[in-house]
């Protein structure tokens, strides 16, 4: 999905409840994300039917969000952490997010952490930090 310039980051959703229950916090949070201004027409859902490659496995559900190198990515996790603190606390909720390096990291959280915002958003901000950018050659040779 990824538009000139942008990397992709793939987020995912999974909970204890049923497929139905994890479908549904997926689809809230690609409704709140795309409620956002800056994210409008960058965050797509991805359905992955696993059996089609050859590998056993359930539909995958996912989000990919195409991020500009900047801001955006301080963008997403400003709307996942408001996310998670205004979703129903319910159930506990394990978000995965792979990094356009292919990393992976998973941030998951007990219904009663969810109230702890600040140690959520540390962990988001982390996990969706941008990627390093590529060294370039610099015309600055003052070794």
């Amino acid at each position: 999905m990824a538009m000139d310039g942008a990397v992709d980051v793939v987020l995912s959703v999974t909970s204890a409840g049923s497929a139905n229950q994890r479908s549904a916090e997926l689809r809230d949070l690609w409704e709140y994300l795309t409620d956002r201004p800056a994210l409008r027409g960058r965050v797509a859902r991805r359905t992955t039917d696993e059996s089609e490659t050859g590998h056993l496995g359930p539909l995958t559900d996912a989000l990919v969000a195409a991020l500009e190198p900047g801001g955006a990515f301080t963008v997403l996790a400003g709307a996942v952490v408001a996310w998670i603190k205004f979703r129903p606390r319910t159930e506990s909720v394990k978000i995965t997010v792979r990094r356009p390096d292919g990393s992976c990291v998973e941030i998951e959280l007990k219904r009663q952490q969810a109230k702890e915002y600040d140690a959520v958003d540390k962990m988001v901000r982390a996990a969706l930090s941008p990627p390093p950018s590529t060294p370039t050659a610099s015309s600055d040779s003052t070794g």
